[in-house]
């Protein structure tokens, strides 16, 4: 891993698979049926791609660990035409293979990949020497358009063992972009791997998948143990803050969370989440060309709350003109029905606005932003907050 780098120069994208095969490539042996892999952008220390997993209820990403090296928290972007985001934090850290595994909220937790389970076939049984197959990755949204959309780089895959696989583009010349780490790798449509690096020839060093999942459930069986790859101190061992008004019913430490927005933080610090955690150092914001903005929040376990007064919570570590100035608040019992509580100016002037209200119930909240100060780039807030009375 020493001699190896993670950027390279541009390839030619493809849209679509490769279907057709070298009579030089042997066979592909049939794979078990599996969910189709879900791919998003990943936004962090790095830029580089990742792909979802599910375990149980919970979704989970699996990228290259030099992504979010240098951090705990990562921003993510579907691929769909609804370009939906989502937010992971750290769980694991596997430091030998270069992967990470963090955990996902947000509306992609939603539209997670297959389970854990799909992925822990002996890829041994059924790779050939050298496949054909492909490196998919998602566009950034400036670069892909208001849809954004995958882009395919046809590759040859060569099994190195039990550990590795190597991958080269089929187009002599041509090598892998920056911005690819963690990016599945798949062979007849079947994940294969997570690319992890990209040698100083251009061919990229592939983390098998059926090896990544092994170290995983490794870590769930025990997560105080030490494996092959080092396990990151916050996994399992993350308390909850502890510096939020009492009362605050829309909150980290209550068991609140946010469940969607519709416009990602211009970077991972500035998470929707810390709109409900008062113990971050950050607050939150948004692009104001996706104006108005919204964030959705969920009361604990989904449970109906009374509510009887909000406060806002302005920014203090960003510019006045980019605070919240024109908003509003809806409830709902479903997640799907909404109705209007509140709609106001906040002053930026005021470090907190209380809000006070007839008693009503509700299971979740939406923030919606219709317009800040001034600022042309983007809109913050520090906190929505909910209390009883």
């Amino acid at each position: 891993m020493s001699r190896t780098t993670r950027c390279s120069r541009s390839v030619t994208l493809v849209s679509a698979v490769l279907g057709v095969q070298s009579a030089a490539v042997l066979a592909l042996t049939t794979f078990v049926v599996a969910a189709a892999p879900v791919h998003v952008l990943v936004k962090s220390h790095e830029q580089g791609q990742g792909m979802l997993l599910r375990r149980a209820d919970t979704c989970y990403l699996l990228t290259a660990g030099h992504v979010v090296r240098g951090s705990d928290i990562a921003t993510l972007i579907g691929s769909t035409g609804a370009r939906r985001f989502g937010e992971a934090r750290l769980v694991a850290r596997f430091e030998a293979e270069d992967l990470a595994l963090l955990r996902v909220t947000g509306a992609l937790a939603q539209e997670c990949g297959g389970e854990f389970d799909e992925y822990r076939d002996d890829l041994g049984r059924t790779l050939s020497a050298r496949d054909m197959g492909s490196l998919p990755f998602v566009f950034d949204s400036d670069k892909g358009g208001p849809d954004g959309g995958i882009g395919r780089v046809p590759i040859i895959v060569t099994d190195l063992g039990p550990d590795w696989l190597r991958i080269a583009t089929t187009r002599s010349g041509d090598t892998i972009e920056q911005g690819r780490s963690g990016s599945a790798v798949l062979a007849a449509d079947r994940v294969a791997g997570v690319l992890v690096a990209v040698e100083p020839s251009g061919e990229g060093k592939v983390a098998r998948i059926d090896r990544a999942i092994a170290l995983i459930e490794r870590f769930f069986a025990n997560p105080a143990a030490s494996t092959r790859g080092a396990i990151s101190a916050t996994a399992a061992t993350a308390t909850l803050p502890v510096r939020e008004p009492p009362g605050n019913l829309l909150s980290v430490a209550a068991g609140a969370t946010v469940v969607a927005w519709n416009s990602p933080p211009s970077s991972p610090e500035f998470s929707p989440s810390n709109l409900i955690d008062a113990s971050r150092a950050h607050s939150w914001n948004a692009q104001t060309k996706l104006l108005p903005v919204e964030v959705d929040f969920r009361f604990v376990n989904g449970a109906v709350q009374t509510i009887g007064r909000l406060e806002f919570v302005l920014a203090q570590d960003q510019d006045a003109a980019r605070a919240a100035r024109e908003v509003e608040v809806l409830t709902s019992m479903d997640g799907a029905i909404w109705r209007s509580i509140h709609l106001g100016t906040l002053f930026n002037n005021e470090a907190v606005k209380s809000v006070p209200m007839a008693p009503l119930r509700a299971a979740y909240l939406r923030l919606r932003i219709y317009k800040n100060w001034g600022d042309t780039g983007w809109v913050s807030l520090r906190q929505l907050r909910a209390f009883k009375e």
